[in-house]
């Protein structure tokens, strides 16, 4: 059977608008949004940059920092994510014209058009391109490993060869998206099972297309695995006990996953993935090969839902953790929806507050709106930040920040009765009080029974004779301070209220001296 060749395709000027404009809306956002805590503490990750972290591995941390270092500005460590983003759409494109050649079928303008506005109004999806996140050179990569995938399944079944070069690409583009996110490696060990189910290999060829994929994807990976060889596995083993450590039995938990990935994946592709994995499970021993290339998308889909589903009957799973198989059925999804009638319906719904909603929230006279309506008690990730400032802690607590030592300088001298660290109680708060506050400062956190990345760049036992100014809330103090055993503190500042109105809570500011054992802190005169 002789394949259509589609690559006509980028021939069209149609497609280019819509690409340019929303990479020219994410760059726009990148810079206005305000930082969510999670950008905070990658960007924090990536001053002090290593082959992998606590949490996850490490491209986020060198990507965001390659993107300041380009641009010479602290506040660019977004730089980067649209322009993988739009990396990615155009290898869902390569991806969708693959699909429909293998179908003996032309793609048409129609298809791709759909296909990148699809991309922009399911919020996973458009989320991912403007924040900064393990997610997004995550679904770049596996964007890639899509395409690479049917390329490697057309030449294997028409051609009854092994691709020897796709092969490695990949397993390159595997490794280099487990070295994004731990997810890559089941969602594409699912994907290469799908390649060996879908075309016919004598046990040689199979032994080679094995062969080859595990040698280039272990080879990319070692950043990630080499790390985890010399910290005893902590971030393999956090990652598990994130999702599985915690054996708390509920069907509420269950509900409220197939809930919110529903909305998060929004429900009509979440139920377009179940609707496909019903169908072709009733018809698999009669569909044709060209029927059978969407299992590349519903394997993956199929065994990461099971096993977060068996995960939320004991713990909470987030919605998004599923997500980033879902990006394997949109080339699919856009296909068939091009011919759906209600889209003049579903496309406005959806795209109208996917624009509005990010774009009103850059302007901090929205963000302020919301803060005073709610008395600060919505939005706090990402409203009340920009309100954090050292003149107007300055100002309305007469307290003058002082600068805080490095953790290079605390590492190798420790401290002395002259040296001052800024320090929080938990990493969301260390993380924003180091992005936000003036020059940027190494920002500590004291809560020693919270596992991050400040667990191991933060040594408690070089903190001895630290003079030191916590930057914390009431809920935080009452939770975790008084934890620390022997405190003592002389002066507790209160700063309850920013211009009109109390706009988050009440802040505490304490001054005082890292004495004695490692976990006990007392009051210095100021």
């Amino acid at each position: 059977m002789k394949v259509i060749n589609n690559n006509f395709i980028w021939k069209k000027w149609e497609i280019y608008p819509i690409l340019l404009l929303f990479l020219v809306i994410h760059f726009l956002w990148s810079k206005h949004f305000p930082i969510a805590d999670v950008e905070a503490y990658y960007w924090d990750w990536s001053r002090n940059l290593s082959l992998s972290y606590f949490d996850h591995p490490g491209a986020v941390a060198w990507i965001c920092r390659l993107g300041i270092f380009i641009t010479q500005d602290e506040n660019n460590l977004r730089f980067f994510v649209p322009i993988f983003n739009l990396i990615t759409v155009i290898f869902l494109i390569l991806s969708l014209n693959k699909i429909l050649s293998l179908k003996n079928k032309e793609t048409t303008i129609k298809q791709i058009l759909y296909l990148e506005i699809l991309w922009n109004i399911i919020p996973v999806f458009g989320m991912q391109s403007f924040i900064l996140m393990p997610d997004f050179s995550l679904l770049t990569c596996l964007s890639i490993v899509l395409f690479l995938s049917l390329k490697t399944l057309e030449t294997i079944h028409f051609k009854n060869r092994i691709p020897i070069k796709y092969v490695i690409l990949l397993g390159v583009f595997s490794g280099l998206g487990f070295n994004s996110k731990y997810h890559m490696i089941p969602i594409t060990f699912l994907i290469i099972f799908t390649i060996t189910q879908v075309v016919n290999f004598s046990k040689k060829n199979l032994l080679v297309f094995l062969s080859v994929y595990i040698t280039s994807l272990i080879i990319t990976s070692m950043p990630t695995i080499y790390w985890n060889l010399n910290n005893k596995f902590i971030s393999f083993i956090f990652q598990l006990n994130h999702g599985f450590g915690v054996f708390d039995f509920s069907f509420k938990n269950l509900l409220l996953y197939i809930i919110e990935s529903s909305i998060y994946i929004t429900p009509i592709l979440f139920f377009y993935g179940i609707k496909n994995i019903y169908f072709i499970n009733k018809k698999i021993n009669k569909v044709e090969f060209h029927e059978k290339i969407i299992l590349l998308a519903l394997s993956p889909i199929c065994g990461i839902f099971i096993v977060f589903l068996i995960a939320s009957l004991f713990d909470y799973v987030a919605p998004y953790w599923i997500s980033p198989a879902f990006l394997l059925l949109l080339p699919f999804f856009a296909i068939d929806m091009s011919e759906w009638k209600f889209n003049k319906i579903f496309i406005p719904l959806f795209l109208i507050p996917s624009i509005l909603i990010p774009s009103s929230l850059c302007f901090k006279e929205v963000r302020k709106i919301i803060v005073n309506i709610s008395d600060g008690n919505a939005g706090y990730k990402l409203f009340f930040w920009y309100l954090i400032n050292n003149d107007k802690i300055n100002k309305l607590a007469g307290i003058k920040l002082p600068k805080s030592i490095t953790p290079k300088e605390l590492n190798n001298r420790g401290c002395n009765l002259n040296d001052n660290i800024l320090a929080s109680l938990n990493w969301t708060w260390t993380s924003q009080l180091a992005y936000h506050l003036k020059d940027h400062p190494y920002v500590y956190n004291l809560n020693s029974d919270q596992k991050s990345y400040y667990s191991i760049r933060d040594d408690f036992k070089k903190f001895k004779n630290c003079k030191i100014t916590l930057i914390t809330t009431d809920e935080l103090m009452i939770n975790h301070l008084y934890k620390i055993e022997d405190i003592d503190y002389l002066n507790v500042i209160k700063i309850k209220q920013f211009e009109k109105k109390e706009e988050y809570g009440k802040i505490n500011i304490l001054k005082g001296i890292f004495i004695g054992d490692d976990e006990s802190l007392s009051t210095a005169d100021n």
